[in-house]
């Protein structure tokens, strides 16, 4: 037994455009047959004329994702691509960074330049025999090298 075995259909009513109720099918052209496609609307209907238990709606602006019937229940991803535009955060792995010569990254080269003096630091020696120095030649060594990397 379905929920419809205990249904009473009801008079048809058509509501019309000027806001009239009437039992006589509203037919544009009016000469029987079978109605165009789209010429009868819900929208014609009076309101105490739909079926109680239709529970279809004519259109939706928004639906609760409960109301949505036969979602799958699972999403699985597909296979696709992005382009570098459309990545705009997050860390990337070191493997998906390209190798980059220093002449590309604007300054860097300069930058690197101004930070040690290799020839100043060629030039401080290093302690002969670090068992044997004096508190005073590691003084002057270490005080040479802070000398050398200052610049």
């Amino acid at each position: 037994m379905s929920e419809y075995d205990n249904y009473t259909p009801m008079a048809a009513k058509w509501l019309l455009p000027d806001g009239t109720v009437t039992d006589k099918l509203p037919i544009e052209g009016g000469a029987g047959g079978v109605p165009e496609p789209g010429s009868i609307t819900t929208e014609m209907f009076a309101p105490d004329a739909k079926a109680p238990l239709a529970g279809v709606a004519d259109s939706a602006s928004a639906v609760t994702w409960a109301n949505v019937s036969s979602k799958p229940t699972t999403f699985a991803p597909t296979a696709h691509q992005h382009t570098a535009d459309d990545i705009n955060t997050g860390t990337l792995d070191t493997a998906r960074i390209p190798a980059l010569s220093i002449a590309k990254v604007t300054g860097l080269q300069t930058s690197l330049d101004g930070k040690i003096n290799k020839s100043a630091l060629s030039a401080v020696e290093p302690i002969a025999d670090p068992e044997t120095a004096t508190a005073e030649d590691i003084a002057v060594a270490f005080n040479a090298l802070l000398a050398a990397l200052k610049g």
